[in-house]
Protein backbone atom coordinates (compact mmCIF):
# COMPACT_ATOMS: atom_id res chain seq x y z
CA UNK A 1 0.00 0.00 0.00
CA UNK A 2 0.95 3.30 -0.70
CA UNK A 3 2.12 5.85 2.22
CA UNK A 4 1.38 8.86 2.96
CA UNK A 5 4.74 11.49 2.59
CA UNK A 6 5.14 15.00 3.76
CA UNK A 7 7.60 17.09 5.29
CA UNK A 8 10.61 15.67 6.75
CA UNK A 9 12.52 16.32 9.81
CA UNK A 10 8.96 17.40 11.41
CA UNK A 11 9.29 18.63 15.12
CA UNK A 12 6.45 18.89 17.74
CA UNK A 13 5.91 22.32 17.68
CA UNK A 14 5.97 21.95 13.94
CA UNK A 15 3.14 19.55 13.75
CA UNK A 16 1.28 21.77 16.87
CA UNK A 17 1.66 24.91 15.32
CA UNK A 18 0.30 23.10 12.02
CA UNK A 19 -2.75 21.93 14.22
CA UNK A 20 -3.63 25.14 15.33
CA UNK A 21 -3.68 26.76 11.94
CA UNK A 22 -5.94 23.76 10.00
CA UNK A 23 -8.36 24.15 13.34
CA UNK A 24 -8.18 27.80 12.79
CA UNK A 25 -9.11 27.69 9.17
CA UNK A 26 -11.56 25.13 9.78
CA UNK A 27 -13.35 27.11 12.81
CA UNK A 28 -13.10 29.93 10.62
CA UNK A 29 -15.16 28.20 7.87
CA UNK A 30 -17.66 26.89 10.45
CA UNK A 31 -18.42 30.68 11.14
CA UNK A 32 -19.60 31.75 7.69
CA UNK A 33 -21.76 28.37 7.46
CA UNK A 34 -23.38 29.06 10.46
CA UNK A 35 -24.08 32.71 9.56
CA UNK A 36 -25.57 31.74 6.10
CA UNK A 37 -27.80 29.01 8.44
CA UNK A 38 -28.51 31.94 10.75
CA UNK A 39 -29.90 33.92 7.90
CA UNK A 40 -31.61 31.78 6.27
CA UNK A 41 -33.38 30.08 9.15
CA UNK A 42 -34.57 33.99 10.02
CA UNK A 43 -36.10 34.23 6.41
CA UNK A 44 -37.58 31.21 6.47
CA UNK A 45 -39.32 31.77 9.73
CA UNK A 46 -40.31 35.04 7.95
CA UNK A 47 -41.34 34.19 4.75
CA UNK A 48 -42.39 30.35 5.04
CA UNK A 49 -42.12 29.61 1.18
CA UNK A 50 -40.93 25.92 0.00
CA UNK A 51 -37.53 27.91 -1.93
CA UNK A 52 -37.17 29.02 1.84
CA UNK A 53 -36.95 26.23 3.43
CA UNK A 54 -34.86 24.50 0.85
CA UNK A 55 -32.29 27.30 1.25
CA UNK A 56 -32.45 27.36 5.57
CA UNK A 57 -32.21 22.98 4.90
CA UNK A 58 -29.38 23.13 2.62
CA UNK A 59 -27.67 25.43 4.94
CA UNK A 60 -28.10 23.92 7.87
CA UNK A 61 -26.44 20.58 6.00
CA UNK A 62 -23.41 22.85 5.20
CA UNK A 63 -22.77 23.83 8.90
CA UNK A 64 -23.12 20.57 10.30
CA UNK A 65 -20.85 19.06 7.26
CA UNK A 66 -18.11 21.23 8.34
CA UNK A 67 -18.98 20.73 12.36
CA UNK A 68 -18.62 17.30 11.82
CA UNK A 69 -15.00 17.73 10.74
CA UNK A 70 -14.57 19.71 14.22
CA UNK A 71 -15.59 17.14 15.89
CA UNK A 72 -12.30 15.46 16.51
CA UNK A 73 -11.45 18.41 17.76
CA UNK A 74 -11.41 18.11 21.34
CA UNK A 75 -9.61 20.86 22.53
CA UNK A 76 -9.35 24.41 22.64
CA UNK A 77 -13.10 26.62 23.59
CA UNK A 78 -15.07 23.84 21.88
CA UNK A 79 -13.42 21.00 24.40
CA UNK A 80 -14.12 20.07 28.25
CA UNK A 81 -13.82 22.61 30.85
CA UNK A 82 -10.99 20.16 32.35
CA UNK A 83 -8.37 21.18 29.71
CA UNK A 84 -6.81 23.96 29.19
CA UNK A 85 -8.81 26.87 28.75
CA UNK A 86 -11.67 24.31 27.60
CA UNK A 87 -15.49 26.01 27.75
CA UNK A 88 -17.39 22.90 26.43
CA UNK A 89 -19.13 24.94 23.94
CA UNK A 90 -18.98 22.18 21.54
CA UNK A 91 -22.23 20.93 23.37
CA UNK A 92 -24.15 23.86 22.77
CA UNK A 93 -23.53 23.38 19.11
CA UNK A 94 -23.88 19.57 18.66
CA UNK A 95 -24.62 17.47 22.05
CA UNK A 96 -25.16 14.45 20.05
CA UNK A 97 -25.41 11.73 21.12
CA UNK A 98 -26.87 13.41 24.10
CA UNK A 99 -30.00 14.08 22.36
CA UNK A 100 -33.92 14.06 23.10
CA UNK A 101 -36.55 14.88 20.76
CA UNK A 102 -39.59 14.96 23.56
CA UNK A 103 -37.44 17.67 25.58
CA UNK A 104 -37.09 19.43 22.05
CA UNK A 105 -41.18 19.11 21.72
CA UNK A 106 -42.43 19.80 25.06
CA UNK A 107 -40.38 23.46 24.30
CA UNK A 108 -42.04 23.91 21.59
CA UNK A 109 -45.18 23.55 23.47
CA UNK A 110 -43.94 26.32 26.34
CA UNK A 111 -41.94 28.12 23.64
CA UNK A 112 -38.85 28.14 26.00
CA UNK A 113 -37.00 29.29 23.14
CA UNK A 114 -38.46 32.89 23.58
CA UNK A 115 -37.17 33.11 27.01
CA UNK A 116 -33.90 35.65 27.39
CA UNK A 117 -32.02 33.41 28.99
CA UNK A 118 -32.65 30.62 26.34
CA UNK A 119 -28.50 30.79 25.01
CA UNK A 120 -27.57 30.43 28.91
CA UNK A 121 -30.33 28.22 30.74
CA UNK A 122 -31.07 26.53 27.52
CA UNK A 123 -30.57 22.70 28.61
CA UNK A 124 -28.21 21.29 25.26
CA UNK A 125 -30.45 18.87 24.45
CA UNK A 126 -32.82 21.19 23.05
CA UNK A 127 -30.91 23.30 21.11
CA UNK A 128 -27.88 23.03 18.79
CA UNK A 129 -27.40 21.43 15.30
CA UNK A 130 -29.65 18.18 16.41
CA UNK A 131 -32.63 20.54 17.52
CA UNK A 132 -32.43 22.06 14.70
CA UNK A 133 -32.29 19.25 12.76
CA UNK A 134 -35.73 17.90 13.90
CA UNK A 135 -37.20 21.40 13.41
CA UNK A 136 -36.44 22.07 9.94
CA UNK A 137 -36.65 18.30 8.36
CA UNK A 138 -39.45 16.45 10.93
CA UNK A 139 -42.40 17.33 9.22
CA UNK A 140 -45.12 14.92 10.64
CA UNK A 141 -47.85 16.29 13.73
CA UNK A 142 -46.66 13.00 16.19
CA UNK A 143 -44.66 13.76 18.90
CA UNK A 144 -42.00 11.25 20.48
CA UNK A 145 -42.65 11.71 24.68
CA UNK A 146 -44.62 9.14 27.00
CA UNK A 147 -49.00 9.07 27.02
CA UNK A 148 -48.35 9.79 30.44
CA UNK A 149 -46.72 13.40 29.22
CA UNK A 150 -48.01 16.22 30.41
CA UNK A 151 -47.86 17.71 26.80
CA UNK A 152 -49.71 14.65 26.21
CA UNK A 153 -52.40 14.24 29.34
CA UNK A 154 -52.68 17.60 29.42
CA UNK A 155 -53.87 18.08 25.44
CA UNK A 156 -51.04 20.81 24.92
CA UNK A 157 -49.72 19.36 21.80
CA UNK A 158 -52.88 18.64 20.37
CA UNK A 159 -54.19 21.67 20.60
CA UNK A 160 -51.68 23.39 18.65
CA UNK A 161 -52.30 22.19 15.39
CA UNK A 162 -50.21 22.02 12.16
CA UNK A 163 -50.07 25.36 11.42
CA UNK A 164 -49.20 26.54 14.98
CA UNK A 165 -46.83 23.65 15.31
CA UNK A 166 -45.28 24.38 11.89
CA UNK A 167 -44.83 28.20 12.78
CA UNK A 168 -43.63 27.53 16.02
CA UNK A 169 -40.72 24.79 14.42
CA UNK A 170 -39.78 28.01 12.39
CA UNK A 171 -39.38 30.37 15.63
CA UNK A 172 -37.75 27.90 17.40
CA UNK A 173 -34.64 26.61 14.42
CA UNK A 174 -34.29 30.16 13.76
CA UNK A 175 -33.48 30.49 17.36
CA UNK A 176 -31.23 27.80 17.27
CA UNK A 177 -29.40 28.69 13.77
CA UNK A 178 -28.60 32.48 15.90
CA UNK A 179 -27.11 31.16 19.05
CA UNK A 180 -25.38 28.43 17.10
CA UNK A 181 -23.71 31.64 15.41
CA UNK A 182 -22.86 32.94 18.40
CA UNK A 183 -21.61 29.65 19.59
CA UNK A 184 -19.26 28.77 16.55
CA UNK A 185 -18.05 32.73 16.23
CA UNK A 186 -17.30 32.91 20.13
CA UNK A 187 -15.35 28.80 19.37
CA UNK A 188 -13.17 30.52 16.15
CA UNK A 189 -12.51 33.59 18.26
CA UNK A 190 -11.10 31.81 21.02
CA UNK A 191 -8.57 29.76 18.69
CA UNK A 192 -7.39 32.87 16.97
CA UNK A 193 -5.33 35.77 18.47
CA UNK A 194 -1.89 36.52 19.83
CA UNK A 195 -2.89 34.98 23.28
CA UNK A 196 -5.95 32.80 21.60
CA UNK A 197 -5.80 28.68 21.97
CA UNK A 198 -3.70 28.11 18.61
CA UNK A 199 -0.78 30.56 20.38
CA UNK A 200 -0.98 28.30 23.48
CA UNK A 201 -0.80 25.26 21.52
CA UNK A 202 1.93 26.18 19.30
CA UNK A 203 3.91 27.63 22.13
CA UNK A 204 3.69 24.35 24.27
CA UNK A 205 5.88 24.07 26.88
CA UNK A 206 6.68 27.76 27.36
CA UNK A 207 5.71 31.29 28.12
CA UNK A 208 2.05 31.66 29.03
CA UNK A 209 0.85 28.44 27.81
CA UNK A 210 -0.89 26.31 30.08
CA UNK A 211 0.82 22.98 28.53
CA UNK A 212 4.07 22.13 30.58
CA UNK A 213 4.73 20.32 27.29
CA UNK A 214 5.16 20.01 23.47
CA UNK A 215 4.44 16.27 24.70
CA UNK A 216 1.26 16.99 26.52
CA UNK A 217 -0.25 19.25 24.09
CA UNK A 218 0.11 16.58 21.63
CA UNK A 219 -1.09 14.11 23.84
CA UNK A 220 -4.17 16.10 24.45
CA UNK A 221 -4.88 16.62 20.88
CA UNK A 222 -4.91 12.86 19.92
CA UNK A 223 -6.97 11.74 22.56
CA UNK A 224 -9.91 13.82 20.80
CA UNK A 225 -8.96 12.01 17.76
CA UNK A 226 -9.88 9.07 19.51
CA UNK A 227 -13.56 10.27 18.58
CA UNK A 228 -13.28 8.33 15.38
CA UNK A 229 -12.86 4.89 17.39
CA UNK A 230 -15.68 5.41 20.57
CA UNK A 231 -18.18 7.55 18.60
CA UNK A 232 -17.92 6.79 14.83
CA UNK A 233 -16.83 3.56 15.31
CA UNK A 234 -19.21 2.25 18.08
CA UNK A 235 -21.78 4.97 18.48
CA UNK A 236 -22.51 5.76 14.91
CA UNK A 237 -21.79 2.64 12.95
CA UNK A 238 -21.49 -0.36 15.58
CA UNK A 239 -24.83 0.23 17.35
CA UNK A 240 -27.34 0.71 13.93
CA UNK A 241 -25.54 -2.18 12.41
CA UNK A 242 -25.76 -4.67 15.58
CA UNK A 243 -22.11 -5.15 15.82
CA UNK A 244 -22.85 -3.40 19.72
CA UNK A 245 -24.15 -4.94 23.15
CA UNK A 246 -26.64 -1.96 23.17
CA UNK A 247 -28.49 -3.16 20.11
CA UNK A 248 -30.03 -5.55 21.51
CA UNK A 249 -31.68 -6.77 18.21
CA UNK A 250 -30.07 -7.68 14.14
CA UNK A 251 -29.70 -4.41 13.80
CA UNK A 252 -30.54 -0.99 15.41
CA UNK A 253 -31.42 1.41 12.77
CA UNK A 254 -33.62 3.97 14.66
CA UNK A 255 -30.30 4.47 15.61
CA UNK A 256 -28.38 6.22 13.38
CA UNK A 257 -27.26 9.60 13.94
CA UNK A 258 -29.22 11.51 11.53
CA UNK A 259 -32.68 10.13 12.02
CA UNK A 260 -34.47 13.34 10.10
CA UNK A 261 -32.28 14.74 7.41
CA UNK A 262 -30.80 11.12 6.54
CA UNK A 263 -26.99 12.20 6.20
CA UNK A 264 -25.99 10.05 8.71
CA UNK A 265 -23.02 8.66 6.35
CA UNK A 266 -22.10 12.08 5.12
CA UNK A 267 -21.66 13.16 8.84
CA UNK A 268 -18.91 9.53 9.09
CA UNK A 269 -17.06 10.82 5.71
CA UNK A 270 -16.40 14.05 7.42
CA UNK A 271 -15.67 12.90 11.19
CA UNK A 272 -12.85 10.86 8.99
CA UNK A 273 -11.90 14.02 6.61
CA UNK A 274 -11.85 16.21 10.16
CA UNK A 275 -9.48 13.06 11.26
CA UNK A 276 -7.24 13.30 8.22
CA UNK A 277 -6.59 16.82 7.97
CA UNK A 278 -5.06 16.49 11.83
CA UNK A 279 -3.35 13.56 11.33
CA UNK A 280 -1.61 14.38 7.51
CA UNK A 281 -2.37 17.82 8.08
CA UNK A 282 -3.98 20.50 5.76
CA UNK A 283 -3.26 22.43 3.14
CA UNK A 284 -3.06 25.95 4.84
CA UNK A 285 -0.24 24.47 7.23
CA UNK A 286 2.13 22.83 4.70
CA UNK A 287 0.52 19.31 5.20
CA UNK A 288 2.26 19.02 8.74
CA UNK A 289 1.02 16.04 10.62
CA UNK A 290 1.24 13.32 13.27
CA UNK A 291 2.41 11.20 10.48
CA UNK A 292 5.07 13.38 9.31
CA UNK A 293 6.05 13.52 13.00
CA UNK A 294 5.85 9.76 13.43
CA UNK A 295 8.29 9.25 10.02
CA UNK A 296 10.68 11.69 11.48
CA UNK A 297 11.12 9.79 14.92
CA UNK A 298 11.63 6.05 12.40
CA UNK A 299 7.95 5.35 13.27
CA UNK A 300 7.17 5.29 9.51
CA UNK A 301 5.46 1.84 9.90
CA UNK A 302 3.31 2.76 12.23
Amino acid sequence: STIATGPTDVTRPMVLSGIATCAARLYGDVVDAAATFDSAAALFEASPTEENETKARAAWALTIGLWQQAEVLRVGPAGPATLPTGQSLRDYVYSWPLVSRCLVEQSIVSQKYDDESFPIAGLINTRGLYAAEYLLFYEPSDNACSASSSINTQGTWAQLGNQELAQRKRAYAAVLAADISDKTAAIHAGWTGSMGFGALLAGAGGGDSPFESDQSALNAVSDGMFYIEKEVKDLKLGLPLGKTAECPDTTCPNAVESVYARVSRDHVRNNLVGFQRLFEGCDAASEAGFDDLLRTLGAGEL
